[in-house]
């Protein structure tokens, strides 16, 4: 069985130039690339990496948007647990 991670990791390799996520600004959807992606994903996971610990249990109080989607990603890669909460304030926070 293939995680998430493995998924995109092979549209990486694939398909990097190709939209993995549209988001809503103003009245125009604007792509995001697998590359993209990628990259903000491995940068947030380095940053969490510097403050916490591996196996930390994070909590992403967010709308469902691209800033999620890519948290969610970076998370994983920096080794911690994901923890999803809805909320109307995008914040980001460590358990």
């Amino acid at each position: 069985m293939n995680s998430v991670l493995d998924i995109i990791y092979k549209q990486i390799v694939k398909r990097p130039d190709h939209s993995a996520l549209h988001y809503l600004e103003g009245s125009q959807y604007i792509p995001i690339s697998y590359m993209q992606m990628a990259l903000s994903s491995e940068r947030f996971s380095m940053y969490l990496n510097s403050l916490i610990s591996p196996s930390s249990s994070v909590v992403i109080w967010a709308t469902n948007c691209w800033q999620w989607a890519i948290s969610d990603l970076g998370i994983q890669l920096s080794g911690c647990d994901p923890c999803a909460a809805k909320c109307k304030r995008r914040v980001l926070f460590h358990l």
